[in-house]
């Protein structure tokens, strides 16, 4: 007991001679320090801290791993978390196993174009998939995801405040709350939405407070002006209508008013939009990355496509095609869209399977990820981050822990 705290005294007084000679490598060292106090003093704060700067999308660290605030904490949690990981848990075995077929087979694209960044990248998606699995049943393992819920519904609150004063200021223009862009924000509070109507009683609200957030949460998706959040929100919601009794029971009156609200907003803001730029859209624009990334990158490469972040060649700030389908198809061939299907697939039926509030929830948030994905960016950090950490408390809730409480659900049905 006496030798942690020992070494850390002696290492704070290396440290301390270090600075007058070496600041950057004792402010960094004095990073690092910090962050293994935390991971082993609060390990709950970091669970929660983790939720919460899903929504932290600023960059950090070299140009080669273009990291961002996210990606930093969640490697951090990740650390964390491992001691607390239910790793009996079949549901969890079967996930990760998909992730390892997938990762083998963009490996091919990896070794036709083994670039820094390709690389890096597949580094990345392992820890945006497993990693957030991982943290996600570690935190439901601990039994702590009512905090990491609350966590999130917060921060998701602060947004939308940001992003209504914004859109008002502006004479109704779509807000970018806190300088993000427009799809996170509005991909993130649709996911907030889907919490506060499918696990209510994890986050034990007032039913006052509850609808007040609801509210909020939803006129920040709107001032966001995020189309593809929209659409891909109101399609989950009919989903759970049709698969259960209590989503058809509760829901009708109220989504059908948010679903109309949505809806007949993307059409107007798209319009706006044609008619302002015609040439020069953001629906001109995606077409000819469509056209590009199919003709002249995965046609050239069918099998192994172009390789992981083959766009970023033409400059660090290019985000790539905004089409899950065509993206994989153009970074890692027809092997790698192959391989996603199969973790898609795969995880799709494991959540299907699990019968908890937090596993249907868990269900919608992913299916909402994938059809966002159709018109965004599929696997960057913020979105995908917190769709696998939901995913992960689905999969850490074990059934002896929900069986026969007011928590569980009955079967789906048709």
């Amino acid at each position: 007991m006496v030798v942690v705290p020992g070494a850390l005294v002696v290492a704070i007084c290396a440290l301390a001679l270090t600075i007058p000679s070496r600041p950057a490598f004792a402010l960094g060292v004095a990073v690092v320090l910090l962050a293994l106090s935390i991971v082993l003093a609060a390990p709950s704060l970091l669970f929660a801290l983790v939720f919460a700067t899903t929504y932290a999308y600023w960059r950090v660290g070299p140009n080669t791993l273009n990291m961002s605030v996210c990606d930093a904490v969640t490697l951090v949690a990740l650390v964390a978390a491992i001691p607390y990981v239910p790793w009996r848990s079949r549901a969890l075995r079967r996930v990760l196993i998909g992730l390892a077929f997938y990762l083998a087979l963009i490996g091919v694209s990896l070794l036709a174009h083994p670039t820094e960044r390709a690389i890096a990248e597949w580094f990345h998606r392992g820890v945006l998939f497993g990693g957030a699995v991982l943290i996600g049943a570690a935190v439901a393992n601990r039994r702590e995801t009512g905090i990491v819920l609350r966590t999130f519904v917060y921060a998701g609150a602060l947004v939308s405040l940001s992003a209504i004063y914004e859109s008002i200021t502006s004479g109704f223009e779509p807000a970018y709350p806190f300088t993000m862009h427009k799809n996170l924000a509005g991909s993130l509070l649709s996911i907030a939405i889907i919490v506060l109507v499918l696990a209510p009683s994890h986050l034990v609200f007032r039913r006052t407070t509850t609808r007040a957030l609801l509210v909020l949460l939803v006129a920040g998706l709107a001032a966001t002006q995020s189309r593809g959040a929209a659409l891909a929100l109101v399609a989950v919601f009919a989903v759970h209508a049709i698969r259960s009794r209590g989503g058809r029971r509760r829901a009708p009156v109220f989504l059908l008013v948010v679903s109309l609200v949505l809806i007949v907003g993307s059409v107007v803001t798209l319009e706006d939009e044609l008619k302002a730029n015609p040439r020069f859209n953001a629906i001109e624009a995606r077409v000819n990355a469509f056209d590009f990334a199919v003709n002249d990158v995965w046609l050239q490469h069918p099998l192994s496509g172009g390789g992981l972040r083959w766009f970023q060649e033409f400059g660090t700030t290019n985000a790539g095609v905004h089409d899950l389908v065509l993206a994989e198809l153009s970074e890692v061939g027809l092997i790698g869209l192959f391989g996603l299907i199969v973790l898609l697939g795969n995880t799709t039926v494991v959540l299907l399977r699990r019968r908890s509030r937090i596993s249907q929830m868990a269900l919608l948030v992913f299916l909402f990820q994938i059809l966002f994905g159709l018109t965004q960016i599929f696997w960057v950090a913020g979105t995908l981050t917190l769709t696998m950490l939901m995913v992960g408390l689905a999969i850490g809730e074990q059934p002896a822990r929900f069986a026969g409480s007011q928590d569980a659900v009955a079967p789906a049905t048709a």
